[in-house]
């Protein structure tokens, strides 16, 4: 079990890093190329905001699931650090079980009403360029997914033990930091 989170969380994170540099890269080559073309030619490019939404927006999304790979989504640390520190296993898993479903109170209604409004954005297009608002808000749904699949993820991992080592050394890493 632990090996197939692991291969999972690997294979996600495959897949988002080259969105993420690829969506980065075409953002700041976008916008260096405007920066240029604006004050050296004063040649204004209309279609640059189209385009800059439209990598930002994949950007955003697809980063923040990566960002939940990397257990590295707000929490509260007061409470995290005195559970970091009890010896009772259950407690713990069912602690970190209710922090990741609490993502769960934001990521779901934005997931559905983004699905609920999928013929809206098919329906609308940009105003220079004219490509679809599906391949705009399409990162929404693709990104609120994935951080959905990896919520559920995180929960198993939790619940397998595989997560609970992670804590427990950083549990550990605070006690040499205190002793020294």
């Amino acid at each position: 079990m632990k090996s197939a989170i692991e291969k999972l969380d690997k294979t996600l994170a495959n897949i988002e890093r080259p969105i993420m540099f690829i969506s980065g890269l075409l953002l700041f080559v976008l916008m260096t190329w405007c920066v240029i073309t604006r004050y050296f030619f004063h040649i204004s490019t209309p279609y640059q905001t189209e385009l800059a939404q439209t990598f930002h927006i994949w950007l955003c999304f697809i980063g923040s699931s990566y960002l939940f790979s990397l257990n590295a989504n707000p929490s509260v640390e007061i409470f995290s650090d005195k559970v970091m520190h009890s010896k009772n296993i259950l407690f713990k898993k069912v602690y970190f079980t209710i922090v990741w479903l609490l993502n769960l109170v934001f990521i779901f209604p934005c997931l559905y009403y983004a699905i609920l409004n999928i013929p809206k954005y098919t329906a609308q297009v940009t105003a220079y360029l004219g490509y679809s608002y599906i391949w705009v808000y399409g990162a929404g749904i693709v990104g609120f997914g994935l951080m959905l699949f990896r919520i559920f993820l995180r929960i198993a991992g939790f619940w397998s033990g595989l997560y609970l080592e992670t804590y427990q050394d950083k549990t550990d890493e605070i006690k040499e930091v205190d002793s020294v």
